[in-house]
């Protein structure tokens, strides 16, 4: 059993956008403090939505829940756009989300990692049919079994890496399935982290990550203010960009 938490802030009408994905699995929203009733008049029925308050209390209130009832969590950000999934003959076919929680499910089955998540980015000539086990999980969609590590309230941004940096030295590895492409509306989106992001706020989550993790926090060369995931042999590509910079900005990026 899973249970589908998405993390919002600011946007009492992604109910209504992100219907489509959801289709009829029920979702809790983790929305800011005193929300709820602005939220519930976009939602479904089977909808639950729960005033957490900030972001970090919003992911761990989000497990915590999960993990209380014996469920896994699947994490979503409140602005998905589109669902793809890497082809092994080439290109992308459009999938739905039972389906790529079956996939991440097996990818952790498969490795018996506690932590599943999806390509950095959603171009498709960056992606692969590989499970990687080292590399960052970035936040905007993942899905995590219960187990002991929970996000680091220190952080406001950035959050997503010190969680994989905390599954890969409790438990060893993680399941970043690569051949799952998500876009998500980042950047102009109103709302969300995108209130408070700002030069100052990055380099403080940066100086915090690299006084927590050392040199597993590098300067990426290419952009201002983003950081490259080291990880054992593994190394984030530099041309990458994370999945938060393709579009847009959501409420835990």
């Amino acid at each position: 059993m899973t249970l589908v938490a998405v993390i919002s802030s600011g946007r009492p009408g992604a109910p209504r956008s992100m219907a489509p994905f959801l289709g009829q699995r029920p979702a809790l929203w983790m929305v800011g403090r005193g929300e709820a009733d602005d939220y519930e008049q976009f939602g479904r029925p089977q909808d639950t939505f729960y005033a957490a308050g900030g972001l970090i209390e919003a992911r761990n209130r989000a497990l915590d829940e999960a993990f209380s009832t014996g469920q896994s969590c699947l994490q979503l950000s409140d602005d998905l756009r589109k669902l793809e999934r890497l082809q092994a003959a080439g290109g992308t076919m459009p999938v739905f989300l039972d389906a790529v929680m079956g996939d991440m499910d097996r990818a952790l089955d498969a490795t018996g990692a506690m932590l599943a998540g999806v390509a950095p980015t959603a171009n498709a000539l960056w992606g692969s049919m590989n499970t990687k086990q080292q590399a960052f999980c970035v936040g905007d969609m993942i899905l995590v079994r219960p187990s002991e590590p929970r996000f680091d309230p220190a952080l406001r941004l950035k959050e997503d890496y010190d969680f994989t940096a905390q599954h890969l030295a409790q438990y060893g590895k993680v399941a970043r399935c690569d051949w799952i492409l998500a876009t998500f509306a980042h950047g102009t989106n109103r709302g969300g982290a995108v209130a408070y992001r700002t030069p100052d706020v990055e380099a403080e989550a940066i100086e915090y990550l690299r006084s927590k993790w050392g040199e597993v926090i590098a300067d990426n060369p290419k952009r201002p203010d983003e950081v490259l995931f080291k990880w054992g042999n593994y190394v984030e590509p530099v041309h990458v960009k994370p999945v938060r910079e393709i579009e847009q900005d959501g409420f835990g990026l």
